[in-house]
């Protein structure tokens, strides 16, 4: 009866510890379409997948980009991006940490610099 009660306890406490596992956030892959170096932007009411990239020849504020909607991957926007304001650091094109969103004319960042849709 004790080494009942014993192995009663103990599968408790480990099918109560299993439970106590955080969930692990569940990746969802990239829709098709959508370049595998594009990284995703935005929060929990929606985001955008972003490919950046930085041409030596461009103007110092100049950056090429394209814009991916999340979930279909559909192409939003594609061509030159101008950094406002324009008389600060560049931008690591590749530091997706450094982006908040898309407001459909600007990629903005988190210092409040923008990344301007020229259409």
């Amino acid at each position: 009866m004790r080494r009942n009660l014993i192995a009663a306890l103990a599968l408790s406490c480990v099918v109560l510890l299993a439970g106590c596992q955080e969930p692990q956030p569940s990746v969802a892959a990239k829709p098709k379409g959508v370049p595998e170096d594009a990284f995703q932007v935005g929060g929990t009411d929606g985001g955008v997948y972003v490919e950046l990239s930085k041409i030596a020849t461009d103007p110092p504020d100049c950056y090429r980009g394209s814009i991916f909607e999340e979930r279909s991957g559909t192409l939003w926007f594609r061509g030159t991006l101008k950094l406002r304001p324009s008389a600060t650091a560049p931008v690591d094109v590749h530091n997706a940490a450094l982006f908040s969103g898309w407001d459909g004319d600007a990629l903005l960042l988190k210092d409040g610099r923008k990344l301007v849709a020229q259409r």
